[in-house]
């Protein structure tokens, strides 16, 4: 992979939030129909690849398995086909169409092992996990092609020869279910590749220093790694951003980072979607880091100063300062208790007087002690 400058302004949220002035972002679309009709089947194929990131390279790389399972669904015209099963590192994707059918069409089923055929599964409802929220499906040739998500099954062990998938379908609010499919796990189950590439990618951060060094291209999912070196003690717990390829992919990028390394608190990694194409180059924006942090405020308060009523309750309006910390003026508004509890109302008020880069304290519960 092309090594590439990273265009990015970068603060401290306390956190650490940032903005790129030199990086066009696409514009999100408006919201599309549940359902669109394709002329042809290379439209459905192209709302397979936009919908599942990754399918393309699984395909490439033979993960995905043909399965080609019909099932007639009783005293109706329609048919079910259970077309491929992706089973990746992350999700387990079953890709199916229903013919003589124009509307959509809900798959639900589980997986499940041998061990477990005994097990009564609850069955839940599968219309949050068809398509994608924007687009469910697609109608092509008087029928409805879609896929469903399922998680991965978590008791795979090494004498596990075969797992199954029974499926069910909800038509017109009317539930139909099916035998289920039986998949041998080394053929379904394979091992990912994977591509690393070196970056050489680094910016300031006030008295810190934060450095991208690492991308692992995978087909599930990707990973950038990344070293955080501060004065401070500080602890990245939150990262948010976004790639673009020279591809015209655009990736978002949010979670908590893990650490990379056993023995470094300096080093981490980001998990986020995998890329369709491998691109020559990108660009990455970092938007915020949220960190945690040693600065902490001591404040006092005189407890005859709150009103009581004589029976173990009281309240006072403070409006008092209590210190200023990266950017952020905290105050004691009011306080109030009673025989089992105290309640204190803190806020924080920014001192931004410009863009980024810049740092505040972020909103959350304080540690009182």
């Amino acid at each position: 992979m092309k090594n590439k400058r990273f265009l990015a302004f970068l603060s401290v949220l306390f956190l650490i939030i940032a903005a790129v002035g030199i990086l066009v972002i696409r514009k999100q679309n408006a919201a599309e129909p549940a359902f669109n009709e394709e002329e042809t089947i290379e439209g459905v194929r192209f709302f397979y690849y936009r919908s599942i990131p990754g399918l393309k390279r699984a395909e490439d790389a033979d993960l995905v398995v043909p399965i080609h399972k019909s099932y007639e669904i009783a005293d109706k015209p329609y048919i079910l086909k259970i077309d491929r099963i992706w089973y990746s590192k992350k999700n387990i994707y079953v890709l199916y169409h229903v013919e003589n059918y124009d509307q959509i069409a809900y798959l639900g089923g589980h997986f499940f092992t041998d061990s477990q055929k005994s097990t009564k599964f609850i069955k839940y409802d599968p219309h949050e996990s068809v398509g994608r929220p924007s687009e469910r499906g697609v109608l092509f040739n008087n029928g409805f092609y879609s896929f469903a998500t399922f998680p991965v099954l978590e008791n795979i062990t090494d004498d596990t020869a075969e797992i199954h998938f029974e499926p069910y379908l909800y038509i017109d609010d009317v539930e139909y279910s099916f035998e289920a499919i039986v998949l041998g796990v080394e053929q379904c189950i394979k091992e990912e590749p994977v591509e690393s590439y070196k970056l050489e990618a680094s910016a300031q951060i006030n008295d810190s220093t934060i450095e991208f060094y690492e991308l692992e291209a995978g087909i599930s999912s990707n990973k950038i790694y990344f070293s955080y070196t501060s004065p401070n003690l500080e602890i990245i717990y939150g990262f948010h951003g976004s790639i673009q390829t020279d591809k015209g992919e655009q990736l978002e990028i949010s979670g908590m980072p893990n650490i990379a390394l056993e023995n470094s608190k300096h080093c981490y990694y980001i998990e986020f979607p995998p890329f369709n194409t491998i691109p020559t180059s990108l660009k990455l924006q970092l938007k915020s880091l949220d960190i945690v942090g040693t600065e902490n405020i001591v404040a006092e308060i005189d407890l005859n100063e709150i009103n009581s009523d004589g029976r173990g309750k009281g309240n006072k309006e403070f409006g008092k300062e209590l210190g200023n910390i990266k950017n952020t003026t905290i105050t004691l508004e009011s306080i109030a208790f009673d025989e089992e509890f105290i309640s204190l109302e803190i806020v924080y008020y920014s001192n931004i007087e410009s863009g980024p880069p810049y740092s505040r304290l972020k909103a959350e519960l304080p540690i009182l002690e």
